[in-house]
């Protein structure tokens, strides 16, 4: 199974959370965006996904692990949803 390089999986993400709209744009942007939601309630979901992230050292690892950060922020209603509609998680 060949992976999709990194430049095409990234796509900008716009996450809602708590009334605020945050513009994460790379994985170390989504890294940051975890820890400074670790004590949050959707951060007690994340902790398999931070340590992935933190460890994807190669261009597949890192591609894989934005796409499981992308798959979890829309999974918990905090970022676009298809076709432009949005959900605001409190």
């Amino acid at each position: 199974m060949q992976t999709q390089s990194p430049s095409n999986v990234l796509r900008p993400l716009r996450i809602f959370i708590g009334g605020e709209d945050h513009h994460v744009r790379g994985l170390e942007d989504a890294i940051g965006f975890l820890h400074a939601h670790e004590a949050d309630e959707v951060g007690e979901y994340a902790e398999m996904l931070l340590a992935q992230m933190e460890h994807a050292r190669t261009p597949e690892m890192r591609a894989r692990a934005w796409v499981a950060f992308e798959t979890w922020s829309q999974a918990f209603g905090l970022s676009e949803q298809r076709y432009g509609a949005y959900s605001h998680a409190a």
